[in-house]
């Protein structure tokens, strides 16, 4: 899985008691069906976008600690990698 629908996503309620994550045009992404996981499913895309941000800074500024650096960039890498299903 290297794509995903762009964001942003937004939760409705759907026409049954469990409620939806759509895209901008409106076309359903999800239903869900565990309601307290509804708002981190549609912030998803705007937190993968933020990470991947994240990581490019966290590159360029560096670390007077190059172990918590490195260890920092490997934790990133692995969310990225988990949310794109593409291995760094």
């Amino acid at each position: 899985m290297t794509e995903h629908t762009n964001g942003p996503w937004r939760q409705r309620v759907g026409p049954t008691t469990h409620p939806l994550i759509e895209d901008e045009r409106g076309r359903t992404i999800a239903v869900v069906s565990v309601q307290h996981d509804v708002p981190v499913l549609a912030a998803s895309t705007d937190m993968l976008a933020v990470l991947k941000q994240a990581r490019e800074f966290i590159d360029l500024i560096g670390s007077d600690d190059d172990a918590v650096q490195i260890a920092l960039l490997a934790d990133v890498d692995r969310a990225i990698a988990r949310a794109t299903g593409v291995q760094p």
